[in-house]
């Protein structure tokens, strides 16, 4: 290490020197300052690069504080050691919480010093260790910073994103530049499975990259659009600032003869609608995959939009099915107010949907019903009897607009919800009567919170928080005082040994019996027994 020494006193900066000569040879002294003149400070940091300052909390009177804040945030390789009398305690402590290393009180003792030292080089090495593997993880990350683009762009097209500024952000940190429209394609290799039969696992990876460049390129010299490797036979893409179908069309055929030129192979792209955000190029790319099946119908080597496939189906695509899902879990777990936002959510859908099929609306509730009574069951909660008195199947058929279905469906969750909870709560209530009256009788026995959970059909965690609800303790809180209590009314009515009192209340180690028994008493069970009996 580098050290710099602070001191008025040139006697106590020669005193630090053969210390630290005597005792840490391999620390090298290479500044001093005697003046408190915090622009020498900063020379002497620039000149000489020191890694270590040792100084007197007072050397800069008032600025002391500021001043290692400074050096801290400006300096972070420089470690400070800062020093003073016992009355200087608040302040060397407000030192540490500026970020000075450590501290020791004056007149310093040799060994107290050396300590500290130690103690210092030590936090160095490890910082320096962190700061080399964070370099490393840095230097992999740039290598393949490719990866977490691409894993971007699937989870774009894929649905996982959803906010406008969220996806605006990474396409800035990835420096991608979209013009509105957004078109997503896919591309996939004709009559794969013949193409692949005389192929190894390294020869199918390699073709696909191939095709990945062949796109890559091309887009990047038009500077249209991105792409990525979806599958062993599949590549995404997302082209930008394009509205007319001849045009897009003009596009992908460029792409397949670029593809054929460079790998000789014949593709077939789905073409999804052009979406005005973002955040909606999730439905392009369905709509493109959807495209992708009629090729069986429409022939292969071809480009094929959605249009041509499914000239009026615009609502299945934009239809969030995953909010579908989380609904129903969300109900079964008697969350009423999410479940009513996820309403909400899929039936505004529905309403900027264009032209919604003939009675859709009752299907797609009654298929939402359904799933919950189904995932009810399967979550083992009895509300079969009651089912109907939550949902009449009669009612939901009969559900003609979309205002209709939020009112019925926000009616009914509300009281299927009301009633999950407060089953919920039941059992909840039976689970911790059942766990007390248990550890009551059984104390003495090796009971553990997971040996609890398993038996409820429940996990640890969930529940320590219902216990902890009820009964403002956690299990473990509860059984130890049942322990203590019984340890208690034994020392007081028996002469016995700690450790056979330690056996009788379920401990194992009379160690930690005589540990816990002194927390909480005070005192250790021998005198808890001589000075209350």
């Amino acid at each position: 290490m580098r050290a710099m020494l602070i001191d008025y006193n040139p006697e106590i900066i020669n005193y630090y020197k053969n210390f630290l000569r005597a005792v840490f040879p391999d620390i090298k002294v290479v500044a001093t300052l005697s003046e408190s003149v915090e622009a020498k400070l900063h020379e002497a940091i620039a000149d000489k690069d020191p890694n270590l300052i040792i100084t007197d909390i007072r050397f800069f009177s008032m600025s002391s504080l500021r001043i290692i804040g400074d050096i801290t945030a400006r300096y972070p390789h420089i470690k400070t050691l800062v020093l003073g009398t016992y009355e200087d305690h608040d302040y060397l402590r407000a030192a540490m919480e500026k970020g000075a290393a450590d501290y020791l009180y004056k007149p310093i003792k040799g060994r107290e010093f050396e300590a500290c030292i130690k103690k210092i080089i030590k936090i160095s090495e490890e910082a320096k260790e962190r700061s080399e593997e964070e370099s490393f993880i840095l230097a992999e990350y740039s290598k393949n910073v490719g990866a977490f683009k691409g894993r971007f762009l699937a989870n774009l097209l894929g649905g996982v994103l959803t906010s406008e500024d969220e996806i605006m952000d990474s396409m800035e940190y990835f420096d991608m530049r979209f013009a509105s429209p957004y078109t997503a394609i896919t591309l996939r290799i004709d009559h794969f499975k013949q193409v692949m039969k005389n192929l190894d696992e390294k020869q199918k990876h390699l073709l696909i990259y191939r095709v990945y460049l062949a796109v890559q390129k091309f887009l990047a010299a038009k500077d249209a659009g991105h792409v990525f490797i979806n599958s062993f036979n599949s590549i995404s893409c997302i082209l930008g600032g394009i509205d007319e179908l001849e045009e897009l069309m003009a596009i992908c055929a460029e792409i397949k003869q670029e593809v054929l030129k460079k790998t000789e192979l014949s593709t077939t792209i789905g073409l999804g609608r052009p979406k005005k955000s973002l955040a909606e190029v999730s439905i392009s790319a369905k709509e493109a995959d959807a495209a992708l099946r009629y090729r069986y119908l429409l022939g292969y080597n071809t480009i094929i939009p959605i249009d041509f496939a499914e000239p009026a189906n615009y609502t299945s695509y934009r239809y969030p099915i995953r909010k579908e899902d989380l609904l129903v879990y969300t109900a079964v777990a008697g969350e009423y107010e999410y479940a009513a936002r996820l309403l909400k959510e899929i039936l505004d859908t529905l309403r900027d949907s264009e032209n919604l099929p003939p009675r859709i609306l009752p299907k797609i509730m009654m298929k939402i019903v359904i799933a919950i009574n189904r995932y009810a069951s399967e979550q083992h909660i009895e509300v079969e009897s009651r089912f109907r008195d939550f949902f009449n199947y009669s009612d939901i058929l009969s559900i003609e607009t979309i205002d209709e279905a939020e009112t019925y469906m926000n009616t009914a969750l509300k009281s299927f919800c009301g009633h999950i909870a407060y089953t919920r709560a039941q059992n909840a209530d039976k689970m911790v009567r059942e766990v007390t009256l248990y550890i009551d009788y059984k104390y003495y026995e090796n009971i553990t919170l997971e040996d609890f959970a398993m038996e409820h059909q429940t996990t640890p965690q969930y529940l320590d928080k219902i216990f902890k609800e009820r009964m403002k303790m956690s299990v473990r809180d509860y059984l130890t005082g049942v322990r203590m209590k019984k340890a208690k009314e034994i020392l007081l009515a028996e002469s016995v040994e700690d450790d056979v009192v330690s056996a009788r209340v379920g401990y194992t180690d009379v160690r930690v019996f005589r540990s816990v028994f002194r927390r909480r008493e005070g005192m250790l069970p021998a005198e808890y027994a001589r000075y209350r009996r």
